[in-house]
């Protein structure tokens, strides 16, 4: 038994010996296997930074008509801040006068007895200013729109 299995591992290491290494065709076709491999990480990797700067503009931007609409809600509560919001929002799509977040640009539009009489509608528009040298591919604005209806009170409301 103890010689067969000498004769057995003589064998195997004869058999290792004669194998010198890899041929310059498998080391070619793993390097193409492992450079396709890593082309496809470094597609999701970007594709991933891609959607998370839109999310976070995204989220910047309803924040930003989020906080506009509760000044609204809140300003509506009393007699003297409705004829104040009514003034300061006249007129339609009014730009904030300074940019809430560097980056980005507010307009607010406020509408009287629409859709019904004693309510307000209420349009935030976000839009997205590019940074300098950054460019915004066709088709793909950065706006977020966000509209409100909102009952005025009736200790407001003027008859």
């Amino acid at each position: 038994m103890n010689a067969y299995i000498t004769s057995r591992i003589r064998r195997i290491f004869q058999h290792v010996r004669s194998q010198r290494g890899f041929t310059l065709i498998e080391l070619l076709v793993t390097s193409v296997i492992l450079a396709i491999g890593m082309l496809g990480s470094a597609g999701m990797v970007m594709n991933s930074i891609s959607g998370n700067d839109r999310a976070k503009d995204l989220t910047i931007a309803v924040q930003l008509a989020n906080d506009q609409i509760q000044m609204v809600r809140e300003n509506v509560k009393t007699f003297d801040g409705f004829i104040a919001l009514a003034l300061s929002f006249s007129t339609p799509n009014k730009k904030d006068p300074v940019d809430p977040v560097p980056g980005f640009s507010r307009y607010t539009t406020v509408q009287l007895n629409v859709p019904e009489r004693w309510m307000l509608t209420v349009t935030v528009r976000i839009e997205r200013n590019p940074a300098v040298g950054e460019t915004i591919a066709a088709g793909r604005t950065k706006t977020h729109s966000q509209t409100a209806i909102i009952i005025i009170p009736p200790d407001v409301q003027l008859g």
